[in-house]
């Protein structure tokens, strides 16, 4: 598996990046297919990263949330993006879901997992 990251908002407090695996950007093609079936939910998830790239993660659990072992998510109604921190002031969304339950689904939970437990391997850490 190769990684790689794109930059996708630039903030004052937070770099946000989307993980391309093996030249796949996941994080996009989800945000585009948002964007096509609920534009609102599209326009409210690219606030939220604007707000957490400016200002930081939220401490409300109910806008982010640490889901374990160093995954986190942004949550916007039942959109979740799963991310981690790197080096710095840098977050890398690994996937983009829709949650129609309260707690996170374990396959999403794994993939996310899986996601940084490669790219810290990739990156030496």
């Amino acid at each position: 598996m190769t990684l790689d990251k794109e930059l996708l908002i630039e903030g004052d407090c937070f770099s946000i990046y989307e993980i391309i695996r093996d030249g796949k950007n996941e994080i996009r093609d989800f945000l585009q297919s948002l964007k096509a079936w609920q534009p609102s939910h599209y326009l409210k998830v690219m606030k939220r990263l604007e707000i957490v790239s400016s200002f930081g993660p939220s401490k409300r659990q109910d806008k982010f949330r640490h889901e374990g072992d160093g995954i986190y998510a942004i949550k916007v109604s039942q959109v979740r993006l799963y991310c981690f921190f790197d080096q710095g002031r840098m977050i890398l969304l690994a996937h983009g879901s829709i949650k129609k339950q309260n707690k996170a689904r374990p396959e999403d939970l794994k993939k996310a997992r899986d996601i940084k437990a490669a790219w810290m391997k990739s990156m030496g850490r």
